[in-house]
């Protein structure tokens, strides 16, 4: 990959700095736009385009080599970023080739004191105009807007949005300047926006380094929600150069605590812009972005939570909601006062229903990522919970774990057993066995493109049952379904090929064997209460053998 010598061109009212990239071998053009009066003062330099750079030749693991002279400050950043990647999403580190410029003299243009906020009208960027103008955050005295980053909006949407970000500036009595890129068109091409954003934006902001030695980004998570992705401090920091310096936002703060901070200037509140799904020059109220904003207003207190949009706050618009990736949800749900047990409730739901298409969590709503975010640790996606082979061991925490032990079986319900799964022929034919040899169940198998049943109702499910049976392939004893049974006094029992079963037990204490069952042995009935007291003694014992803080040890970050 090669990025050469930027350029710039005048047309009109307008300047593009303009850079041919060469990736794999075909040529494109990189573009930021600005208004021609500022021509003076844009960064010419390859530095705006090279944290777009990185990322493409991390993805597609090609050397990048940059022709002119380039920041030595950014260039050391981008092979941290690199290592991040790789560390991250397994991204390659691959070589970044080029020389450093001479370091800034005295005569730099750029004047320390001015600081440019990357200011979309979304909750979080308002909160920091907010503070600034309040004199508690960092002191803003430019704000910074880029067009052509929303795929949704029509170029006449596109155009009213500037017109009222311009207007927000204004009534503020701070400079506005707006600026325009292709870079997200070309990004996107090969890596999700949720992972290139924060490159993107403070790529393009850094064409305006001459005019601004700080450039502030308020972070879309907080530091109690340590996600990994394409905005965090330590991410943006990389993109820095020697004439501008990249500065966090405070990122204590949670999204229901920025929607406190816009509440105290309600004019601004009322020029919110969060919506990016419809093409409207406002907020459609209905999207998941609109109601989760919604939602964190009314959390606080604000007297007409809904007062920006265009549709008002319900839990109906909740739960018709479409399963959608929603990264600051978890805060705002946290942050929903104990009195709105409704609303809370309501994005329960949605948070279930949104990994009801993936095995990753419970559909009683069991979430181990959520468990482990809690206890202060990360859990990768991908990374199997349960006990055994490749599997990472998961316990109760140590608060909870009391109360388990003084729980005794509950053989009295009106059902002998459950099974509550995602639809697949070994999960029908796990069905049809129970129902021949153990009588009287329930059954919930859920379509796996289907948005499913809300979690409460699978709860109400496992509390009426004695045991949950599932169905596994797996090499060890699956952790979702059986943190699931065990918190809802279901007696857990994995089932499997009869081929399988002796590989999965060989990596459980004995003790534990029991809890994984050959399909063959269903047909001998249900086991007596005896058996489903030893079961249920070695499940509790299993979940508290260890602690969840304890888990989570080796791998938070």
């Amino acid at each position: 990959m090669h990025l050469s010598t930027p350029t710039i061109h005048l047309s009109g009212d307008t300047a593009r700095v303009q850079c041919r990239v060469r990736i794999g071998g075909e040529d494109r053009v990189w573009w930021i736009g600005a208004s021609s009066v500022l021509v003076g003062l844009l960064d010419t330099g390859p530095s705006p385009f090279l944290p777009a750079a990185v990322m493409v030749a991390s993805v597609l693991g090609e050397d990048l080599s940059i022709e002119p002279r380039a920041s030595a400050v950014q260039l050391e950043g981008g092979r941290r970023a690199m290592k991040l990647f790789e560390q991250w999403w397994g991204w390659s580190t691959p070589a970044v080739v080029g020389d450093a410029a001479l370091p800034l003299m005295g005569a730099a243009l750029t004047d320390r004191a001015s600081t440019g906020l990357l200011f979309t009208r979304g909750i979080d960027s308002t909160s920091t105009l907010v503070s600034s103008l309040e004199g508690s955050g960092p002191r803003v005295t430019h704000l910074v807007s880029i067009d052509g980053l929303e795929p949704n909006h029509s170029p006449l949407v596109a155009s009213q949005v500037r017109r009222d970000t311009k207007s927000a500036a204004a009534s503020v009595g701070l400079p506005f300047i707006a600026l325009s890129t292709n870079l997200r068109a070309e990004v996107d091409r090969f890596a999700g926006w949720e992972r290139t954003h924060g490159a993107v934006l403070l790529g393009t902001a850094l064409v305006l380094s001459p005019l601004l030695g700080r450039m502030v980004i308020t972070p879309t998570l907080s530091d109690r929600q340590p996600i990994r992705h394409g905005s965090t401090p330590e991410l943006d920091g990389c993109w820095g150069t020697e004439r501008t310096a990249i500065v966090t936002a405070d990122p204590s703060l949670t999204r229901t605590g920025r929607a406190r901070i816009v509440m105290r200037r309600p004019a601004l509140g009322r020029t919110l812009k969060v919506c990016w799904q419809a093409d409207v020059r406002g907020n459609c109220g209905r999207c998941v972005k609109c109601l989760m904003t919604m939602t964190a207003l009314a959390s606080v207190g604000a007297p007409n939570p809904s007062e920006a949009f265009d549709a008002p706050l319900s839990l109906e618009a909740i739960r018709s909601l479409t399963p959608a990736p929603a990264a600051a949800l978890p805060e705002v749900v946290a942050d929903i006062p104990p009195e709105m047990v409704d609303l809370r409730e309501a994005w329960r739901d949605f948070q279930a229903r949104n990994a009801n298409g993936t095995d990753r969590c419970g559909l009683a709503g069991f979430d181990p990522a959520d468990r482990w975010r809690r206890a202060g640790g990360h859990l990768d996606h991908d990374t199997p919970i349960g006990w055994g082979r490749g599997a990472i061991s998961m316990h109760l925490e140590r608060d909870r774990q009391h109360a388990l032990c003084r729980r005794a079986a509950a053989l009295d319900r009106p059902l002998g057993w459950c099974v509550a799964e995602r639809m697949g022929s070994d999960a029908c034919r796990l069905v049809a066995l129970l129902s021949e040899n153990w009588q009287l169940g329930a059954v919930l198998l859920v379509d796996r493109h289907a948005v499913g049943p809300p979690p409460m109702a699978v709860s109400r499910l496992l509390m009426q049952a004695v045991v949950r049976c599932w169905w596994s392939n797996a090499e060890h004893l699956e952790g979702v379904q059986f943190f699931e049974a065990v918190e809802h006094g279901c007696v857990p029992i994995q089932v499997m090929r009869d081929d399988q079963v002796a590989a999965a037990r060989s990596h459980l204490a004995r003790r534990y064997h029991c809890l994984v069952i050959a399909e063959s042995m269903i047909e001998d009935g249900r086991p007596s209460d005896d058996a489903l007291r030893h079961m249920w003694s070695s499940a509790v014992q299993l979940v508290v053998s260890g602690s969840l803080e304890r888990d989570v040890a080796p791998v938070g970050i």
